[in-house]
């Protein structure tokens, strides 16, 4: 689908895309339900090497990891 022109700014801290269940849960179903938004995910991490385990819808335009101790 062609992006809106709608962007959004997603920061989480220690959940999606790395980590399965509860908000990870919540925030993926938030991104998939609007794929009319494009969303820009920054991750707040611990050492930066954790892997994303969540497979990112196409409106997922950026994903970055910012460790907190890496």
């Amino acid at each position: 689908m062609p992006s809106s022109g709608r962007h959004v700014t997603m920061l989480t801290e220690g959940t999606y895309p790395h980590v399965h269940g509860g908000v990870s849960t919540w925030c993926d179903q938030l991104v998939r339900g609007m794929p009319e938004v494009d969303f820009e995910i920054l991750a707040l991490t611990g050492s930066g090497r954790e892997p994303v385990t969540w497979d990112l819808p196409p409106n997922v335009v950026r994903h970055t990891a910012f460790p907190l101790w890496g």
